[in-house]
């Protein structure tokens, strides 16, 4: 199951006593655990029915030894485990004279051990970004459904994520905005929580939140002069192009300038093939999210900026990205070699080597 789906479950009432949360997302992850801490501890005794620990630094048979301890004056106790992936590969005790042996011993062998009649009145919780999928334990979570992947979503289901917390907290959305901030700020849950909370507090109570709002909160850069650098390009203009990148530049948010422009290509193409298809203007400007005030331009656009030429400017865009969240070059560097290899018409180059 999802995070979702163990929402779902927790508000049906039902509390397993063992969960392994597994996943790369940090923000799932904790979000997991702060739901199942809500549900399990009751806080006039959660003082005496709480146990913390990290793998590697506290031993598997304190753990257990403490998930077989009775719940003080409560329905039960919560412990949880971070870091679990510190035992991959370690055995349990010292002198094991074989590998079957050595297996055997493994804490998360002792997990699994355990999971098989797991006390009751405890809710153990193991958290690992990475686990072998063959181990025991968690094959053994698989099947028996204590099993929840935190892994980072993909672009659909963080639109989807967006628009419910939005929703959620009794903020309207102009048309775009999900996906608008899911290509500037994700694929890491917690950056767009962060930007989905800024947002909140900058429309206020009830106030809806637009393109504008986004652009004035989070990247302080104009979709309209995004499309204006994309058009720029578009018509080979290297020197304009570059002019409007000095404009839109600010230090260290090229990857968030990046994203933007990534946006932007993207509704051209999705446009420029619903056209080939042979839909009206009007019915792509709607399948590619493109405002309806846009429509003309981007029709004059798609018209002279075949799809394969936007397909490749995707690809440049991707090794920009690429170059920098690794690369020692310079933000302003990397980026100037973007703009002026989409504005050419050499092959996309690696700029971030």
């Amino acid at each position: 199951m999802n995070p979702a789906e163990l929402e779902k479950e927790l508000k049906s009432g039902k509390i397993r006593p063992i969960y392994l949360l597994v996943g790369e997302d940090h923000y799932l992850r904790e979000q997991a655990v702060r739901m199942l801490r809500a549900r399990c501890v009751d806080p006039s005794t959660g003082d005496f029915n709480v146990d913390i620990f990290t793998a590697g630094e506290a031993r598997v048979e304190q753990v257990l030894g403490a998930a077989r301890m009775a719940p003080m004056m409560a329905e039960r106790r919560f412990l949880l485990v971070r870091s679990l992936e510190r035992w991959e590969g370690r055995a349990g005790s010292e002198g094991v004279e074989s590998k079957k042996d050595k297996e055997r011993e493994n804490p998360l062998d002792w997990l699994a051990s355990y999971a098989e009649q797991p006390v009751p009145s405890s809710c153990l919780v193991l958290l690992a970004g990475k686990l072998d999928p063959r181990r025991r334990l968690v094959a053994a979570a698989k099947k028996q459904g204590f099993l929840v992947s935190c892994e980072p979503l993909d672009r659909r289901a963080l639109k989807s994520w967006i628009e419910r917390t939005f929703k959620e907290r009794g903020h309207p959305v102009e048309g775009g905005v999900p996906e608008f901030l899911a290509e500037i700020t994700g694929p890491e849950l917690g950056h767009v929580a962060d930007a989905v909370e800024r947002l909140c507090l900058y429309v206020g109570l009830g106030g809806k939140v637009t393109s504008a709002a986004v652009s004035e909160v989070v990247v302080r850069v104009r979709e309209a002069d995004v499309w204006g650098l994309s058009t720029a390009v578009g018509d080979r203009d290297g020197a304009r192009a570059l002019g409007i990148l000095d404009q839109v530049f600010v230090p260290r948010e090229g990857i968030r300038l990046v994203g933007l422009l990534a946006s932007s290509v993207r509704k051209l193409l999705t446009f420029s093939l619903a056209m080939h298809s042979g839909m009206a203007p009007e019915e792509a400007a709607k399948a590619a999210g493109v405002p309806p005030f846009k429509v003309r331009e981007v029709t004059s656009q798609a018209r002279a900026i075949p799809p394969a030429e936007l397909e490749r400017w995707m690809l440049l865009l991707a090794e920009a990205d690429g170059a920098l969240k690794s690369s020692r070059r310079p933000e302003r560097a990397i980026l100037d070699g973007l703009i002026l290899d989409m504005a050419g018409a050499g092959r996309p180059g690696a700029r971030g080597s």
